[in-house]
């Protein structure tokens, strides 16, 4: 009688796969297995023999049938720890280097064989044929002072033979049961799991679990603080979790889970420690959030989602902790409309970021991301009824809505001026403006006058006025340009990939070369946009 049960996992020619059913398969004699593998094309067909549908597979071509004598069933944990730390050849490859796990890298450290096992305080057996804990008590006897323990793509196949692997490793603080395919061998009974105290960091990545069974079992790590769910079948976060449960987690992963709707996320305000949370790729296009909506949420990742239109960051900034986003490979990210101007757009909007993309949000940059930004939707805020005089001032509900950090914006660093925001068409004008060149550093430089194309980068207007004014080290030089109606309208020039007709440079308009500073330009009245400088 075979010893190999439904559910249970094999390998055969470096393969895996789940044993879907055991019995006879006529006319031949004798018992098979029938599998459904890992690798779909590794099989021949569906479960089915001679019209007779034996079981059931994912894929047309993901089934076969096997002899049991042909396959490898596994062997107990301990077996294979002993096969993997005291194995005498030394040109075997070490088959794991590191975790990584929400950006930190866990060194996982294999031992030298000459070390006793008692001594193992991280062991991975990442994609050995283990298949069980083996013996009663004969992991603790062994490896009781195990603290990680690696068993990503092994043959583990029951929630009951987890839960007793961890019951005899009482230091353990890391456990990684990714790409395994567990289920309840004897009924789902979650009452009987003891719990792992100890357990901070539990990863079950590419495990083909819904959300249901992350709660079923939840009861064997308690305490944990970082949790891996990522690239499962969650596409809810129902049911609820038991009172007590999660309430320790700081990081939580779900990237590649079709969640798609945000609203789901509303169950992750339970989590009231939850500071990290990733996910990317779960099929957001909007995002919903309330003020007392994951109130200690530091870090947010929503790479590889559906966004199209910054809107969702207005909700993000409800985020009163957020300080570091990633938000990358989005349709909003590509998009003509917002490719150029997305980064400005997201610090401007979030009052708390400190970090996008990794990217360190430094005081001059989110100076310069605010005025960015007041300029690009300027014309906006005027059209909707804004004005630089504040009686008339009367943006519409709808303007405000959609830019709820932009009168604040404008307290801040003084509402835009209409040059800076309603550009001059160039079609009926010439290409070339008439500039004059100053450098206000060399009193011997006499001011020099040139026609330029409206189209000229402001790095191409560097070089000519280096060269023109013969300053060698333009490092300590800094290029504005000052208004030929107002000569205390002063804008910066250091956007080198802008052109003269973004920065609104009109005829008679100066070119002057200054001394570098570091000191930020002086506020002006709020009547006039911020920058310019004395």
């Amino acid at each position: 009688m075979s010893k190999v049960s439904v559910g249970d996992r094999i390998s055969l020619d470096d393969e895996k796969a789940t044993v879907r059913f055991v019995g006879a398969v006529p006319p031949t004699k004798g018992e098979w297995l029938g599998v459904e593998w890992d690798n779909h094309e590794r099989g021949k067909h569906n479960g089915s023999k001679n019209g007779v549908q034996y079981f059931t597979c994912k894929h047309t071509t993901g089934g076969s049938f096997v002899r049991e004598q042909k396959v490898n069933c596994g062997v107990p944990l301990l077996r294979g720890v002993k096969d993997r730390y005291t194995d005498d050849d030394d040109d075997e490859e070490q088959d794991f280097d590191s975790l990584t796990f929400a950006n930190k890298k866990i060194e996982m450290i294999g031992m030298n064989s000459n070390h006793e096992l008692e001594r193992l305080k991280t062991v991975s057996l990442l994609n050995r044929d283990v298949s069980s804990p083996g013996a009663p008590g004969e992991i603790f006897t062994v490896l009781s002072g195990v603290v990680e323990l690696n068993l990503n793509g092994t043959l583990m196949s029951a929630w009951e033979d987890i839960n007793s692997i961890i019951s005899q490793l009482p230091r353990l603080k890391l456990i990684d049961l990714s790409r395994n395919k567990l289920r309840w061998r004897h009924g789902e009974d979650e009452s009987k799991l003891q719990p792992g105290l100890s357990i901070e960091t539990v990863i079950l990545n590419r495990c083909e679990l819904n959300w249901k069974q992350i709660v079923q079992v939840s009861r064997m790590w308690p305490n944990v603080r970082f949790f891996g769910a990522s690239y499962n079948n969650i596409d809810d976060l129902e049911p609820p979790l038991p009172p007590g449960h999660f309430q320790q987690m700081e990081m939580l992963q779900v990237n590649g889970n079709k969640l798609q709707s945000w609203s789901k996320m509303k169950a992750l305000n339970k989590l009231s420690r939850l500071e990290s949370l990733q996910a990317d790729g779960c099929g957001f296009s909007e995002v919903e959030m309330e003020e007392e909506d994951l109130p200690h949420l530091k870090s947010l990742s929503l790479n590889e989602n559906e966004f199209v239109t910054p809107v969702l960051f207005n909700h993000l900034n409800r985020l009163s902790n957020l300080q570091h986003l990633y938000f990358m490979r989005n349709p909003i990210n590509e998009s003509k409309e917002y490719q150029d101007t997305i980064l400005e757009i997201m610090v401007a909007k979030i009052a708390a970021l400190e970090k996008v993309n990794n990217m360190k949000v430094t005081t001059q940059m989110r100076l310069d991301s605010e005025l960015d930004y007041l300029r690009l939707y300027g014309a906006e805020w005027r059209n909707s009824g804004g004005h630089q005089d504040c009686g008339q001032n009367r943006p519409s509900e709808k303007f405000l809505q959609n830019h709820p950090t932009y009168m604040k914006l404008c307290d801040v660093h003084g509402a835009p001026q209409d040059i800076q925001i309603f550009k001059k068409t160039t079609a009926l004008k010439s290409n070339l403006i008439e500039l004059k060149i100053v450098d206000s550093v060399n009193s011997n430089f006499k001011p020099v006058t040139r026609k330029l194309p409206r189209s000229m980068k402001i790095s191409s207007l560097k070089l000519l006025v280096q060269k023109l004014t013969k300053t060698s080290d333009m490092r300590h030089r800094r290029l504005v340009y000052v208004s030929k109606d107002d000569n205390t309208f002063v804008v910066e020039l250091n956007r080198e990939t802008e052109t003269l007709h973004d920065v609104s440079i009109e005829p008679g308009d100066h070119i002057e070369l200054r001394i570098k500073t570091d000191e930020l330009p002086i506020p002006l009245p709020r009547t006039l946009f911020l920058r310019k400088t004395r």
